[in-house]
């Protein structure tokens, strides 16, 4: 019995009472509908502190996917989930590889000062910041940028015009641009890969709406990942003191506000990213205008067919012009 108790003790929070057990169960069991890009790790007390639980079908896919093994998937008996047990350094690695190679979202929960479980951190392609002291813990450097954007395409006069913002957290850096495109969205694919977007707040896909299909088949074809949100996150509504509050007074202008669609992109990446929640965003962040004539536009075909950056399914890493070049002798480059 006591082995038992001790084997199961994983469930239960750190106590080896049926209480707690039952408490996680209910806990996991009621957690909002997981989506398929998803992985969900939980950070458990016991047997040991530092070690992370995946579950159920995540527990597959880091079994499959980084051990390549089924056999570190462990059955519990009775209702409890089937479970694979992580290692912190190797927690970090995987982080790494679902969020910055295979496009994923994470979420981490652990159990807070009142022994209730709740979530710690979340990342996405485009917003590290949570688990950026996580996963570059141990000097290891982003090889490519993390940028979120954020694109509304709206039409004025009988004119298409596109509003869109991109925020880096790491660097601390909103940028913006207001632009009128053509049919096929050359201007707006052009930016997009230019500012190196990794993940793109948009509306959901709306097949009886040529703009929605062409703007989901670009970033498809860009490999950005599409997080969906609510036209209302695009209105700017109070954008002028929200940016006042982040780029801090000296270096806020209200000639910045003579866009509005930018303005609304740039709301909707503020409220996403909830930078306002977070006192040390004050006065840290610069705003960046976007000029497209600043440079050469290079669609997705041509940036493959110059082999600048390194293609993600080739495990020769140097093999391209960003390869090659970032060969340096100190991290700083």
């Amino acid at each position: 019995p006591s082995r038992m108790k001790r084997k199961l003790s994983f469930l239960d929070g750190g106590k080896s009472a049926d209480t707690p057990t039952r408490d996680f169960l209910k806990f996991y069991r009621r957690l909002p509908v997981q989506e398929d890009d998803c992985v969900r790790f939980f950070l458990r007390p016991t047997p040991e502190p530092g070690l992370y639980y995946v579950y159920e079908q995540d527990a597959d896919y880091v079994a499959t996917e980084y051990f390549k093994t089924p056999r570190v998937i462990k059955e519990a008996k009775d209702q409890f989930p089937r479970y694979c047990i992580i290692k912190k350094a190797q927690c970090a690695d995987i982080l790494r590889a679902l969020v910055l190679k295979q496009k994923k979202r994470v979420e981490v929960y652990h159990l807070n000062a009142s022994n209730r479980w709740e979530l710690q951190l979340k990342a996405s392609p485009g917003n590290l910041s949570e688990i950026e002291d996580f996963i570059f813990a141990d000097g290891v450097q982003l090889q490519d940028s993390a940028t979120l954007g954020a694109v509304h395409i709206t039409h004025e006069k009988g004119e298409r015009v596109i509003g869109v913002a991109f925020a880096d957290v790491l660097l601390k850096v909103i940028g913006a641009n207001q632009l009128p495109d053509n049919n096929q969205l050359g201007n707006l694919e052009a930016l997009l890969i230019q500012m190196g977007v990794k993940e793109c707040l948009c509306l959901p896909l709306d097949r009886k709406n040529k703009e929605s299909k062409k703007l989901h088949a670009l970033l498809d074809r860009l490999n950005i990942r599409p997080q969906i949100v609510k036209s209302a996150e695009f209105k700017a509504g109070s954008i002028e003191q929200d940016l006042q509050r982040l780029l801090g007074t000296a270096h806020f202008s209200k000639a910045m506000l003579n866009e509005p669609f930018a303005m609304g992109a740039i709301s909707c990446l503020v409220g996403h990213l909830e930078l306002l929640q977070n006192d040390r965003n004050y006065g840290a962040y610069k705003l960046r205008t976007v000029n497209m004539h600043e440079y050469m536009q290079l669609d997705a075909a041509a940036l493959a067919a110059l082999n600048v950056l390194p293609n993600p399914q080739d495990p020769n890493k140097g093999q391209n012009l960003y390869g090659l070049l970032n060969v340096c002798k100190t991290p700083m480059g």
